[in-house]
């Protein structure tokens, strides 16, 4: 749609912002309103006034959680029939790492029951794998692990130097996720990196403080952790709502 200034209105202009709505996701709308808004205020300031829509609602993000049942039932299967993706499985849903921090990572990153977190892998601008620092410094972390996860990560590590996971990228990790569901079709599926979701979940159920979490997970504040994990399994709430039941109880029964 191409309109003069001089004309722009506040109904043309929501006629298009309703045409995009249905092409675009509601940030993308509100980012380009904000542009033309800025533009208007910078350029044409006369037409502000004429200028009042009304964006698109913000969708809620809904984040999958995975029980403790089903991640044990993937690692079963995985440990017997994809061996390449059980150490990126439990990389994942058992120390928290991220997908590109999970590629990059080598065999003198684990020492003395610790992950040390200094890089990651990503791809450049031409689809080529790059190491990279991590992005901030919360970033750079060090993660517990038990002598038995160590004694598993470190299997088949020849070298120090060598990479814990093969070489795989964070791409071919999230194809060898796919190819496993595809076979396991009795499974429900979800993205490799709600494993990392199941972690946040995982410290939070345990009682570990949040800040405590940001910083295993490489988050500089809680304010991740307050609006991403801020979950509870549906078995683990259950119980609670059993318990608090349970409580009223307590009052009645010295009454």
């Amino acid at each position: 749609m191409e309109v003069k200034l001089s004309d722009l209105n506040s109904e043309l202009y929501q006629s298009a912002i309703n045409g995009d709505m249905l092409k675009y996701s509601p940030k993308s709308i509100s980012n380009a309103v904000g542009l033309v808004n800025a533009a208007v205020k910078m350029f044409a300031p006369e037409i502000r006034s004429k200028l009042y829509v009304t964006k698109p609602q913000k969708i809620k993000t809904s984040f999958y959680i995975p029980e403790k049942e089903e991640i044990d039932m993937i690692y079963n299967r995985i440990k017997h029939s994809n061996p390449n993706l059980l150490k990126p499985f439990l990389l994942a849903s058992q120390c928290g790492l991220r997908p590109s921090e999970i590629s990059a990572l080598s065999g003198d990153c684990i020492c003395k029951g610790q992950i040390e977190i200094k890089a990651a892998i990503v791809l450049d601008h031409q689809g080529h794998p790059i190491r990279k620092a991590p992005k901030t410094y919360a970033g750079y972390r060090s993660i517990p692990i038990s002598p038995q996860m160590e004694k598993v990560l470190l299997k088949n590590i020849n070298n120090r130097k060598e990479s814990i996971c093969g070489g795989m990228t964070a791409k071919e990790i999230g194809n060898e996720w796919r190819k496993f569901f595809d076979t396991n079709t009795d499974l429900y599926y979800f993205k490799f990196y709600a494993l990392r979701h199941y972690y946040a979940s995982k410290c939070l159920l345990m009682g570990i403080p949040q800040r405590y979490i940001a910083e295993l997970m490489g988050h500089s504040s809680t304010n991740m952790i307050e609006r991403v994990y801020q979950h509870v399994f549906p078995s683990a709430m259950q119980k609670y709502k059993l318990l608090l039941a349970d409580s009223m109880d307590m009052i009645l029964e010295t009454n």
